[in-house]
């Protein structure tokens, strides 16, 4: 199953061969930028340019949400390895955990604007990444592990560990390269 994150404001069901399951996820007042399926495939989470995220199940009914605290976009979401809570990264320049009702995980975490947060396989290390070209790794406890990460020459806007965890790759939008780390 593939979920997909709208410009018409709704996510989306498909199979992997092109026919849309059931009907359009409606709740998002603005475009949706990212979608993810909890690791037990039981929950989407979605995110949107209306500064909320939402948490679903496969049938479109909304388990939780919208969740508050964004002050902008929130151009990313992700849900921890073991599904029991999630990361939202915004326009705002924060990182936000969340549980899984719904109500914050922690306090928010800054650092810089993220556009993709992603978690190790091992659940761990979170990582995000942003406008100002960096990427921050953290503890789950929102500590950083390390100095930010620096390579690319602007934007980077795509970011994932490998199965492992050993390394990750991410991608930059100006600059049109990719990073191993």
């Amino acid at each position: 199953m593939l979920a997909s994150a709208g410009y018409d404001s709704t996510v989306r069901l498909w199979t992997l061969d092109g026919r849309q399951v059931g009907q359009p996820f409606v709740g998002h007042t603005e475009w949706v930028r990212a979608v993810a399926f909890s690791p037990d495939g039981t929950r989407i989470a979605s995110s949107s340019i209306d500064g909320t995220v939402r948490i679903w199940n496969r049938s479109g009914k909304l388990l939780a949400g919208p969740l508050l605290g964004h002050e902008r976009w929130v151009e990313a979401v992700n849900f921890s390895p073991r599904g029991n809570f999630l990361a939202s990264a915004g326009d705002d320049g924060l990182v936000r955990l969340w549980n899984l009702d719904g109500t914050p995980r922690s306090e928010p975490l800054s650092g810089h604007r993220a556009w993709v947060v992603d978690f190790a396989p091992r659940g761990d290390v979170m990582a995000s990444a942003g406008d100002d070209g960096s990427v921050l790794l953290r503890n789950l406890d929102g500590s950083l592990r390390r100095d930010a990460l620096r390579g690319h020459a602007g934007s980077v806007q795509a970011l994932a560990f490998s199965p492992n965890g050993d390394f990750f790759a991410t991608g930059g939008y100006y600059d049109g390269t990719v990073r191993l780390w």
